[in-house]
């Protein structure tokens, strides 16, 4: 009997095909740009320059963490404390946040172990899902990044007060393509790199969402955690909070 080759489906996450995705992002955001130059100045035409300008800085930072070669492996570990990957994402969007209006807070139940990962990954999947609380919200909301325990795993979490997910988007949402805010070339990937990350951790993510809050969260397992003080209570874990845009001092 003759045998049929086997037709494997492409990796939508496969370096090269996100980079494609992203050239034709690109493409089409400098088409809209050329629109754009042949407009009046009106407060709605600065207002999408100004979206344009912070989802250049999204595509760069997702190119940067495919030339980092950490996207799809484990390949630069070290001890990192989870309000540390929490504080470092939320640095990377607090601009656009405070351009937006958005109250952005991080806090972290004491106690946590540190974690033994790739920081770039994870702090590549926070800002993920640090974009689509902002996109969701839009304008003057609220976005919380939380690092908490649960039966020993370290459970990473953003949940913002934007529109929930439409119910028919949630079963798919981490699926390539797949995108509950906008439609275009390359959009849809962000969420499908976090449950990437996930898997490559051994971890989990999950999506919670009603009228009033959606959070979006990140499981990682106790396999790579690592407690730094041995005499440091697991059930006892007071929470401290830090709110950006945090203070300069004079």
């Amino acid at each position: 009997m003759e045998q049929r080759p086997q037709v494997t489906e492409p990796d939508p996450l496969a370096p090269d095909l996100i980079v494609a995705a992203m050239n034709e992002r690109l493409l089409a955001t400098l088409d809209r740009l050329k629109e754009l130059r042949s407009r009046p100045v009106t407060p709605e035409v600065v207002d999408e320059l100004t979206s344009i300008q912070f989802r250049g800085s999204r595509l760069s930072r997702r190119l940067r963490v495919l030339g980092h070669q950490g996207l799809l492996t484990l390949s630069a570990r070290s001890l990192r404390e989870p309000a540390e990957l929490l504080r470092a994402a939320v640095g990377e969007v607090e601009e656009d946040c405070e351009a937006r209006g958005i109250e952005i807070a991080v806090e972290a139940d004491d106690g946590l172990p540190a974690l033994w990962l790739d920081p770039e990954q994870v702090v590549e999947s926070l800002r993920c899902i640090l974009d689509n609380a902002i996109e969701a919200i839009g304008r003057d909301g609220k976005i919380v990044a939380r690092a908490s325990g649960t039966n020993g795993d370290v459970v990473l979490s953003v949940g913002n007060d934007g529109p929930p997910f439409a119910p028919e988007i949630l079963p798919r949402a981490f699926a390539a393509g797949v995108s509950s805010r906008r439609e275009g070339p390359g959009e849809g990937l962000g969420l499908t790199i976090v449950r990437r990350i996930a898997d490559g951790l051994g971890g989990d993510a999950r999506i919670e969402t009603d009228q009033e809050w959606t959070e979006i969260s990140l499981s990682i397992p106790r396999t790579l955690a690592r407690r730094l003080r041995e005499d440091a209570e697991p059930d006892a874990r007071p929470s401290r909070t830090w709110v950006f845009p945090v203070p300069r001092a004079a």
